[in-house]
């Protein structure tokens, strides 16, 4: 959930380049995506769907 946080953070407000929110312990190794600070964001279809299916799974996981 952190990450697509970040994601709309950082295309929202930094012209999709990634932007690490330092509230949140981002690790780029363990995340989806993969993006490090300062990357661009340029997500694709199969991005989305990675992304979305790994977010709703942990909200499953957390909340169900």
């Amino acid at each position: 959930m952190n990450e697509v946080r970040m994601l709309c953070d950082s295309i929202k407000e930094n012209n999709t380049i990634m932007s690490i929110n330092k509230t949140i312990n981002y690790n780029a190794a363990k995340s989806v995506l993969k993006y490090e600070n300062g990357d661009e964001i340029k997500l694709t279809e199969e991005d989305f769907v990675q992304q979305s299916t790994a977010f709703f799974a942990e909200i499953e996981s957390k909340f169900l």
